[in-house]
């Protein structure tokens, strides 16, 4: 587990955080990653009571890293200057306009655009999002059935370290899919 959450700080630790969506999603980014380095470091320790806090920190942040990633999906649409259009919408605003006279009732100085992130997109950033906390959930789950039990159980180590990895996956897939958005909104 030690590892999947050296990654996890590794790729979110040149991140840029600000009030946008994305800076949010960033911070609870690195938030998550910083609560994965503790649940390791407790349960290397035997810290149960460590790892069911950190383990509840760190599934409050896939949740909040969750509605940040909806909305940068959902910030990539709307009204946008006809000047920052690409050019394909341009070029069909152009000709819906001139197929309809000259009484169209919109300025040509904004434009509702049909979508400035496509769809393909948008979709994977959501999935990692639910995908990241899903797996918070699931690890949160299985540090409380770890804490329960007694001695050393191999197979609740084995799973909380899978689910790790897949939540330092998911986290980083996220990250990657909420830049794309943000190049291409």
């Amino acid at each position: 587990m030690a590892e999947a959450a050296e990654v996890l700080e590794t790729a979110t630790r040149d991140l840029s955080i600000d009030d946008s969506p994305i800076g949010k999603l960033y911070s609870a980014s690195q938030l998550i990653g910083l609560e994965m380095a503790k649940l390791s470091a407790a349960a290397a320790r035997g810290d149960k009571k460590e790892m069911i806090r950190a383990a509840r920190a760190l599934a409050a942040a896939t949740v909040d890293m969750n509605k940040y990633a909806l909305a940068v999906a959902q910030g990539c649409r709307g009204i946008v200057p006809y000047s920052l259009l690409p050019a394909k919408d341009r070029l069909l605003f152009s000709l819906f306009r001139f197929s309809f006279s000259f009484s169209f009732p919109f300025s040509r100085s904004f434009f509702v655009s049909r979508s400035l992130l496509d769809p393909e997109t948008r979709d994977y950033l959501i999935s990692m999002a639910l995908a990241a906390k899903n797996f918070g959930v699931q690890l949160k789950i299985l540090c409380a059935v770890k804490a329960s039990s007694e001695g050393v159980d191999k197979t609740a180590e084995g799973q909380l370290i899978t689910c790790a990895k897949g939540l330092t996956h998911a986290v980083i897939e996220a990250i990657n899919y909420a830049e794309i958005a943000e190049l291409k909104g």
